[in-house]
C-alpha cells in the first residue's frame, strides 16, 4: 500500500538535490500497477545531444530513478535480442547500473537507499552517464538502435 504523503516528502528531499545540480524537473502523479496513486518527479536527462525521459520515485527505503533509453516495440527480434545481450552483459560488468525492461521498453536504472547524502546521491546520478557511455561503446555503429534513443515520450 502507497504511503502518499511519505513518498511526496521524501522526494522532496530529492528534488531539493535536483535543484543544487540545476536539473529541471516537475512532480507529477501516476498510477502504479495496483493503480493506486504515487508521486513521482519527472525530469529530462541531457546526455550529449539526447535527452532522456527520467523517472524518479519513493519505494519504501530506496529512491529508484528510472532513464527510458528507448521504445523498441516495432524493433525485429534480433534487434531484441542484441539489445537485451547487451544489457545483460553491462548489468555484469557495471556497479551500481542496471539495465532493465517493461512494456517493450529499455531503461537504465539507479536505486539508493533514501536517507543517502547529497554525495551519494550525485554518484549515483552519475552512474546513469556511465551506463550510457558504455552502452552506446558497446552499441557500435548499429545505427537501427542508435537512431531511437533520446526519443522523449
Amino acid at each position: 500500500m502507497v504511503n502518499y504523503e511519505r513518498e511526496k516528502v521524501n522526494l522532496g528531499k530529492i528534488s531539493k538535490f535536483l535543484e543544487k545540480m540545476r536539473i529541471n524537473h516537475q512532480f507529477q502523479d501516476i498510477k502504479n500497477g495496483d493503480n493506486e496513486t504515487v508521486p513521482i518527479i519527472d525530469a529530462v536527462f541531457q546526455y550529449e545531444d539526447l535527452k532522456f525521459r527520467l523517472k524518479i520515485r519513493n519505494l519504501e527505503d530506496w529512491i529508484v530513478t528510472k532513464c527510458l533509453i528507448m521504445d523498441f516495440s516495432d524493433f525485429p527480434a534480433d534487434k531484441v535480442l542484441t539489445l537485451f545481450r547487451l544489457g545483460l552483459e553491462l548489468n555484469y560488468i557495471l556497479p551500481e547500473t542496471t539495465f532493465s525492461v517493461f512494456d517493450n521498453e529499455f531503461y537504465i536504472e539507479s536505486d539508493m537507499p533514501l536517507h543517502g547524502k547529497f554525495e551519494d546521491f550525485q554518484i549515483e546520478w552519475h552512474s546513469i552517464t556511465i551506463g550510457l557511455d558504455r552502452f552506446l561503446a558497446a552499441m557500435g555503429d548499429d545505427e537501427s538502435i542508435r537512431e531511437r534513443l533520446g526519443r522523449l515520450k
